[in-house]
This record gives C-alpha cells, sequence and structure tokens, in this order.
C-alpha cells in the first residue's frame, strides 16, 4: 500500500502583535552584536593598549583578529546547535530549551569579556559570549519559519529587521551613555543581558511553539536502511554524525541556496568593513579622541537606524508582491555607489548622510535576503540551513574584518589615512557582488494558499 504524508493545516496567517513579539529576540541579538563591534571590543583591547599589554600601533588589526576569533566560533557553532534543535524533543518545544540557556549565559559572557586583564581572557569572554549567542539565533532563525505562513514572510522579516534595527539604536544609546566620556561597560552589559532574557522570556510565553506543518511518514530508502545496518545508534555523537552527513549530501544538491551563500558572503564583507572600523575611522580621520569617537559612533548609529526603519517594512511587503530578487538588486546598487561615494569627502556630516542611504540598501538586504532565504531551504532542515547561513556570515565577517591589517599598513606606508579609502572602495565593490549573485537564484513563486 502507498503511504502518504500526513500534513496538517500549520499555522494561519499572524496578527502584527504576534510577529512583533516573536521578533523580539532579535532584537537584544542586534544589541549585543553592534555594541561589541566596535564599542565593547574597541574599549577592551584600547585599555589594555593603555596598560602597554597591546601596540597602539596595531589596534585596527587586533580589533579585526578578534572579530574573527568571535566569528569562528559563531560559524561553527549555529550549524551545530542549528541540527541538534532540529532533532530536539521537549515539553517546551525544540527551539526554546536552547534560546533560555543562552540568554541566561550571556551575562557570564559578558562580565568576563569587558573585564578581561588580558588577552587571553578577553577570548575566554569572546568564546563564552559567541556561544550563548548561537544558542539563540539558530533556533530563532528557524522558529520564524516554524511558526508564520509563506505569504508573510516578506512581512515577518520586515519585523525582524525592525527589531534588529531597535537594537541598533538602542546599542548606539548605551555607546553614548556607558562607553563614551562615562565608562561603564558593567551597566551596559547587565542592560544587554537584561534585555534579553526578557525578550527570550516574553516570546517563549506568548508565542509557544506549534506542531510541524508535516508529519512524514517515509518509506526506508536502501540508504536509511544501509546505515541502520552498518551504523547501529552508538550514542548521540555518532548518530549527530550520520545526520551532519546526510545533511551535507542533500545541501550540495541547493544551487539557489549556494548562490544565496556567496551574496551573504559578499554582503558581509562590506557590512563589516563599514561596521567595525567606524570608531577609529572617526579618530583617524576626522580628528575626534578615543570618548569622543565612540559616543560619535553611537550617535551616528541611532540616526541611521532610526532612518533605516522607515523603509524596512514597506521592502518586505513590496517584496513580497513584486519579487525579492529586484529589491535586492537594488538595495545592492543603492549601498555601493553611497559607500564609495564616502572616500570623496572628509565631513562628518556629508558621511553619516551618505551611511544613511547604505544603511538604507543593508536593511533591504538583511530583511528582503532573510525572507528570500526561507522560501528556498527545506522546511524539515530549517535550523540547519540557517545555520549554515552563518557559515557564510562568519567568512564574509572574518574578510571583512581582516581588512583592518590593510588600513594598518596602507597608513603606515603612506604616512595617510588612505588605508581607509581603500577599503570603503573594497566594500563598495562587494555590495555590487552580492547583488549580481542574488541573480542566479531560482526565486520560488508563492501561490495565494501559502
Amino acid at each position: 500500500m502507498r503511504r502518504r504524508a500526513v500534513v496538517d493545516s500549520g499555522p494561519s496567517e499572524r496578527s502584527v502583535l504576534f510577529l512583533v513579539i516573536l521578533s523580539l529576540p532579535a532584537l537584544s541579538l542586534a544589541l549585543a552584536y553592534a555594541i561589541n563591534k566596535p564599542a565593547l571590543y574597541h574599549l577592551v583591547l584600547s585599555d589594555l593598549a593603555n596598560h602597554g599589554k597591546l601596540d597602539k600601533s596595531h589596534l585596527n588589526t587586533a580589533l579585526g583578529l578578534v572579530g574573527i576569533f568571535g566569528l569562528t566560533i559563531s560559524g561553527l557553532a549555529q550549524p551545530i546547535i542549528g541540527i541538534l534543535s532540529d532533532h530536539s524533543k521537549t515539553r517546551i518545544g525544540r527551539r526554546y530549551p536552547y534560546m533560555l540557556v543562552g540568554a541566561i549565559g550571556l551575562f557570564i559572557a559578558l562580565s568576563t569579556m569587558v573585564n578581561a586583564p588580558n588577552i587571553l581572557v578577553l577570548l575566554l569572554g569572546v568564546l563564552l559570549m559567541q556561544t550563548m549567542l548561537s544558542m539563540i539565533q539558530s533556533p530563532l532563525n528557524a522558529l520564524l519559519p516554524d511558526q508564520v505562513v509563506s505569504r508573510q514572510m516578506g512581512l515577518a522579516a520586515g519585523f525582524k529587521t525592525v527589531m534588529e534595527l531597535v537594537g541598533i539604536v538602542v546599542a548606539g544609546a548605551l555607546t553614548v551613555a556607558f562607553l563614551g566620556n562615562h565608562q561603564m561597560p558593567n551597566v551596559a552589559v547587565m542592560v544587554i543581558s537584561g534585555l534579553t532574557i526578557v525578550s527570550v522570556v516574553v516570546t517563549f510565553f506568548r508565542a509557544p511553539e506549534s506542531a510541524p506543518r508535516i508529519r512524514p511518514r517515509q518509506p526506508i530508502t536502501p540508504a536509511r536502511r544501509f546505515l541502520r545496518m552498518y551504523h547501529k545508534p552508538k550514542g548521540f555523537l555518532a548518530s549527530q554524525r550520520i545526520l551532519v552527513i546526510l545533511n551535507l549530501r542533500h545541501l550540495a544538491r541547493q544551487t539557489s541556496f549556494l548562490w544565496w551563500l556567496a551574496h551573504r558572503f559578499s554582503f558581509f564583507i562590506s557590512f563589516n568593513i563599514l561596521g567595525s572600523f567606524a570608531v577609529t575611522y572617526l579618530e583617524d580621520v576626522i580628528g575626534l579622541n578615543q570618548q569622543e569617537a565612540r559616543e560619535t559612533q553611537g550617535r551616528i548609529v541611532i540616526l541611521i537606524g532610526l532612518a533605516v526603519m522607515l523603509v524596512t517594512i514597506p521592502a518586505g511587503m513590496i517584496s513580497d508582491r513584486i519579487g525579492r530578487r529586484r529589491m535586492l538588486m537594488v538595495a545592492g546598487v543603492i549601498a555601493a555607489i553611497s559607500t564609495v561615494s564616502i572616500t570623496l569627502t572628509t565631513s562628518l556630516n556629508v558621511a553619516s548622510f551618505l551611511l544613511m542611504f547604505t544603511g538604507v540598501g543593508s536593511a533591504i538586504f538583511f530583511s528582503v535576503g532573510w525572507a528570500l532565504v526561507t522560501s528556498i531551504v527545506p522546511q524539515r532542515q530549517t535550523a540547519f540551513y540557517l545555520g549554515i547561513t552563518n557559515i557564510a556570515t562568519s567568512l564574509g565577517s572574518s574578510v571583512g574584518l581582516s581588512s583592518g591589517f590593510i588600513v594598518d599598513e596602507v597608513n603606515r606606508r603612506t604616512h595617510t589615512t588612505h588605508g581607509y579609502n581603500v577599503i570603503l572602495v573594497i566594500a563598495a565593490g562587494c555590495f555590487l557582488i552580492s547583488a549580481l549573485a542574488i541573480q542566479q537564484i531560482r526565486e520560488k513563486r508563492l501561490s495565494p494558499a501559502q
């Protein structure tokens, strides 16, 4: 007799309030990431340099290397946590157990990092912090497509991005309040940790996990029968290794997803170039001191975040109607033109104005790009695939962060600040490459029922 998959009705169309609540943890995640790069990293490394434990002339290089280390941990952790989450069965669901542990552990990790007496303790704090953030982010990325129907994914991605922008704005405010002239990093840590715990707990109670949309009764294929015959269960780690092998074999056949990874990789090169060296740019090019640079960077983040909020949700809604590839192409061109234009000015006001357009392009990349990937990944392996996206994010971010070495070397050899212009041109080129990669993706057309 032919076996059929049992398909339940799945989640119905969600209200705006539900989408906001479901996206709340994204706010605290964005807050933690934004305040770390570059403000908290810069504060801790500057303090080590002031105490003779780091050469000040290599500050950009150190910022890049610490960031790369954290991204490496995140890139390894997120797919693993994604697989565990996909195959977990608990009374409170597949996603929330990991998110709750990550939220609680974040306070210890951040406290270790900001009070580090040397580089080794700093790296330990970064390792703990990235692991805890990954325990929140990987399940959260899968939680939204678990609970939102396809026809609302553009809108849901818009709300998620707005929450992230709110987190970035709050990060700017905390930078001004606690990391400028009033250096109180431990207070900032308490605020970040408190907001993270509250956001995860509220989402847990107000948006409990629903049953999976598809519960297939799959026939046993020859490959699965072979695995059962010759790879008897040998404990938890052995079973997870088999799952990884099967998932990776399936991944290699997902052409559109691989192009999306190329898009993500190129975009995050640009994003990290612009975000990670903003404070040192303000010091070296604009001429501000360390405290003024951190405060100014915080104010710029607030202004850009508020401006970008106005376009994020409309962009997500428009993408649901006209297609996401078109929106992402426009975003790439806008971001590239505005970024390369910054090399033509040393005015803080003009540079801030141009960065607003770059921010608009980046926001569209975040919201519409995320909606696009949720429509092309296999539904039953959502957390694993969205965890894999973090590998592209981490690799791209690492390449972007490594440009700190370019800045230091060009500035040292030319006795100018032209190193910043070099990396801005690189960032503009990568924005364009990211947009071109999107053109290779086969976007799924949504039917009215989806």
